[in-house]
């Protein structure tokens, strides 16, 4: 990677939680990260701010300036603002009362205050860390969200499979894979969130060796698995256009 230059220096050395905010804002809105020669906001996040999600934090925070001013902020402090952050996200009201509660209370009380005043959208949602992927700019965290990400993959061709079926049961999925002589095979899939999930479809498969071609999963992390494994995580250093299976397909 380049050597750190005085801008991101800049970023980096800053301890004023409004002015790294701003400085990081301005990182992934005018795409400076791309001076470092970095090839996504997220690589520069991971690799010199050592957290994407934690960067991405801190620029909500700078969207509170739309509703708050500086002074405000400071007395809340950047714990509290990041809370804060979030109720803007999800488009609740700030209002006189809930700002002066997060002046007053503690970090932990904050917390449990918005859970109470915002039940079903505060705390019965719980949001992965973001990524560059308009259709779900926050990474699944259960199987079901590697099923939704399967189908907007499969719906703008950038994976080659026309989803048939989908049951609660082993396999999950029947769909047809498109091969490059443009015939199409049936292949059956099964959804995991890890793919150390796949263990407890062993026997099944044994049972029936044809019975799965294929683990869709967010993260690889078991190196034994019987099938192919597609792994959607792979997204997150990809651009769109170069999403394909055989980058996502682990050899």
């Amino acid at each position: 990677m380049p050597t750190q230059d005085p801008s991101e220096q800049t970023v980096l050395g800053t301890k004023d939680f409004i002015k790294q905010a701003k400085l990081l804002r301005d990182v992934k809105e005018k795409g400076a990260y791309r001076d470092y020669g970095y090839r996504s906001f997220r690589d520069w996040a991971d690799e010199k701010w050592g957290s994407f999600t934690g960067a991405y934090d801190k620029i909500n925070i700078a969207k509170l300036l739309d509703h708050l001013d500086e002074a405000t902020l400071r007395r809340i402090g950047s714990s509290k603002c990041i809370e804060l952050a979030r109720v803007v996200r999800r488009r609740q009201e700030l209002t006189d009362g809930l700002i002066n509660d997060a002046v007053k209370m503690k970090v932990a009380e904050f917390k449990s205050h918005l859970r109470n005043e915002f039940p079903g959208s505060y705390v019965d949602f719980e949001f992965g860390p973001r990524m560059d992927f308009e259709e779900m700019p926050h990474e699944p965290l259960s199987e079901n969200g590697v099923i939704f990400l399967f189908g907007v993959l499969c719906k703008d061709n950038l994976l080659p499979f026309t989803v048939e079926a989908i049951k609660e049961s082993y396999p999950d999925c029947s769909a047809k894979q498109r091969q490059r002589d443009r015939r199409e095979r049936v292949v059956y899939i099964e959804f995991e969130h890890k793919s150390s999930g796949f263990k407890d479809h062993v026997g099944q498969l044994k049972a029936n060796p044809n019975s799965c071609q294929y683990c869709v999963c967010w993260v690889h992390n078991w190196g034994e698995i019987p099938v192919q494994v597609i792994e959607l995580g792979r997204i997150r250093k990809l651009g769109r256009s170069d999403i394909s299976l055989e980058r996502l397909l682990v050899k």
